[in-house]
């Protein structure tokens, strides 16, 4: 459930400034990874109330229970939304670091499919130049000479020969 206060009058403009980080925050939050944002993020937009934006991101955050909970355990808007900013930034982190490993994960597919592409491009090219069999045959033999665990000296005078 959701705690709304009294509306906080914004006469400070530290209110000011601490809605509108803790809103960039959230909204940063929330594209990061492309994770979806539904209509009711609009919501909070033109919010202007401490209270009810706090309860607002903490409701529609991933944070821990904990985390959360500690959030509605604090009465005074201030402090509560101050505390979500500090949550925000904790939770962008995890997630850029996630989208990284993503993207890195991604990238390696994507190379392992061209190398794999251009494998049998090139094995269909020696197949229509009649190089096949020499090829598998030569292939053969290197992977003989690697399984008799010879050092790497001994390797490379037999692949020569």
């Amino acid at each position: 459930t959701l705690i709304y206060d009294e509306p906080v009058n914004m006469v400070s403009e530290r209110d000011i400034a601490l809605l509108r980080r803790a809103k960039e925050l959230f909204f940063e939050c929330a594209s990061i990874g492309n994770r979806p944002q539904d209509e009711s993020y609009l919501s909070i937009v033109d919010n202007e109330d401490l209270g009810s934006v706090s309860d607002f991101i903490a409701h529609y955050t991933s944070f821990k229970f904990t985390e959360k909970q500690s959030v509605l355990d604090e009465l005074n808007p201030r402090r509560r939304l101050s505390i979500l900013c500090d949550l925000l930034l904790e939770e962008m982190k995890v997630r850029s670091i996630e989208q990284e490993l993503s993207d890195k994960v991604k990238e390696n597919m994507e190379k392992n499919e061209r190398d794999y592409y251009l494998r049998e491009q090139m094995r269909a090219i020696r197949e229509e130049l009649g190089e096949g069999d020499e090829h598998s045959e030569f292939s053969d033999f290197e992977k003989r000479i690697l399984l008799l665990n010879l050092d790497e000296e001994w390797e490379k005078k037999l692949a020569a020969k």
